[in-house]
């Protein structure tokens, strides 16, 4: 019976040697556990912080977009104004040519006809 008791005997301290590190493996895993849960809590708050940070960018970006539109709305209404008073000016252009000769005041030629062109470059 004394070798049974010594067999019986080595196989309980294994047993408690196996549960020892059983118990060893498990804080392991606990910890580990900890250190991922606190790297998603981590990462989570940068998340939405960024989420934050990314909507505020977007709302001034359509903030600047939307100026931008406008000032291209105005640039092409300002543009095609121009464009037209151009046409106007052409014939009046063609008429101050003809009396450079005649008035020299730094370009500016007063005309009797062409209330247009007056009304552009007074006088």
């Amino acid at each position: 019976m004394t070798q049974q008791g010594a067999a019986l005997q080595n196989y309980n301290n294994e047993l408690v040697k196996c549960i020892e590190e059983l118990c060893q493996k498990r804080e392991e895993l606990c910890r580990q556990i900890q250190q991922e849960e606190d790297e998603k809590q981590r990462l989570q708050n940068e998340v939405r912080q960024l989420t934050e940070k990314l909507a505020r960018v977007n709302e001034n970006l359509a903030r600047k977009i939307a100026s931008r539109n406008e000032f291209d709305r105005t640039i092409a209404e300002t543009e095609a104004a121009y464009l037209k008073v151009g046409l106007l000016l052409v014939p009046c252009w063609h008429l101050r040519l003809g009396q450079r000769g005649q008035a020299k005041n730094r370009g500016r030629y007063r005309l009797n006809r062409g209330a247009a062109c007056e009304a552009l470059h007074p006088p």
